[in-house]
């Protein structure tokens, strides 16, 4: 079930795809984070979304915000999907299933699960 405006954004710390390990209570402490949550690198859209986010880096650097990616997919796997789509932002390897808990399951037997975008602000409150 995902989680709704005003509710507070679960902490997690979760090696990155520039191996640093990163704990979302330390990030919004600095700057609200731009949080997109996945389960398939493979899909097309999620893809279209990952470099749009990488697109807008820029942006929301600039209106004071950090774009964090966090995926249930290998570490490896991540830091080439870094690389082939020159992404500025961290990919996070989720080994404890907190996409399930950001509202982005493991999808049903031929579906897909659909990625999840929020809005996490220096409180830690989930505001979009």
């Amino acid at each position: 079930m995902p989680l709704n405006i005003g509710e507070e954004a679960l902490n997690f710390d979760l090696t990155s795809s520039e191996d640093v390990l990163i704990m979302l209570r330390d990030e919004v402490a600095r700057t609200p984070v731009v949080l997109y949550v996945f389960r398939d690198a493979a899909d097309p859209g999620v893809i279209d979304d990952l470099v749009a986010l990488g697109a807008a880096v820029g942006e929301l650097g600039r209106r004071r915000a950090k774009v964090l990616a966090v995926a249930k997919q290998p570490l490896a796997g991540l830091k080439q999907l870094q690389v082939e789509r020159k992404l500025l932002f961290p990919l996070l390897h989720d080994d404890r299933d907190f996409c399930t808990a950001y509202g982005v399951p493991a999808p049903e037997e031929g579906s897909t699960s659909r990625p999840a975008l929020l809005l996490v602000a220096r409180d830690q409150r989930v505001r979009w």
